[in-house]
């Protein structure tokens, strides 16, 4: 309206046209920084969390069972490169025994319960495993994947295993302790027991027959045997004490 010069009004709107396409254009430069800003920290973040994480960390999908991804961490420890294990079915690091008692467990993981266990799992050459998991479900891409937390604990398994064959290796020697305790109880004392009566029976039957100095023998013989007793009462209460009870 204010412009009645036609060239003049066709120069305007050129003007007026790249105006609004390098105002276009910044706003896209602008949106599109900041979404790569956004791509570049979630980028970072997902690293930080998953790929580089020190835990061992496995990403597979509850109803095909097939791995999505893994860290780094999981395939140093399963002996995969990450590329590689993606063509993977998570069973396949099951022997035939794990796999059963997990197909038992599969209904509970489908449907996105949090829990794990402790399961024996294979290495890529053959190797077993002790892990231990824990998992929970996660939004990815529109469907529901399954993570799952790896730990290896076949050491600390294996060290248990020890310390229960220990365990019953000292039951076994707390029980010849006890043996050894009744057999100074018993077999001991019994003999022990006969000789003090008839110790006793000969100084009552020879009373007044002895002289002193039998008699004092007679008091030496009663004097040993009462320490003897005493000997054995405590060698006796020393392997009872001395035995290890072990807490299970």
């Amino acid at each position: 309206a204010l412009v009645s010069d036609p060239l003049l009004l066709t120069t305007v709107q050129t003007w007026e046209g790249w105006f609004f396409v390098a105002a276009s254009a910044l706003l896209i430069y602008g949106v599109g920084v900041r979404l790569l800003r956004a791509i570049e920290a979630s980028e970072h973040r997902y690293r930080m969390l998953f790929a580089d994480s020190p835990e061992a960390l496995v990403l597979y999908d509850p109803d095909t069972l097939r791995l999505v991804e893994i860290n780094d961490a999981a395939g140093r420890l399963f002996g995969y490169e990450p590329e590689e294990a993606r063509g993977l079915v998570f069973t396949d690091l099951m022997p035939q025994e794990t796999r059963q008692l997990f197909e038992q467990a599969r209904p509970r993981l489908q449907d996105g319960t949090p829990g794990g266990g402790v399961w024996r799992m294979r290495c890529k050459d053959g190797r077993p495993l002790d892990v231990a998991t824990q998992g929970q479900a996660v939004m990815l891409g529109g469907r529901t994947l399954r993570l799952v937390q790896v730990v290896d604990i076949t050491a600390r398994l294996r060290a248990e295993h020890e310390l229960m064959r220990s365990l019953e290796e000292v039951a076994a020697t707390n029980e010849r302790m006890r043996e050894l305790s009744h057999a100074l109880s018993h077999d001991l004392q019994e003999p022990l027991r006969q000789v003090s009566s008839f110790v006793q029976l000969l100084a009552r039957r020879y009373d007044g027959q002895l002289d002193a100095e039998a008699h004092q023998f007679i008091g030496f013989a009663v004097e040993g045997i009462a320490r003897l007793k005493a000997l054995i009462g405590d060698a006796e209460r020393f392997a009872l004490s001395a035995a290890f009870v072990p807490m299970r």
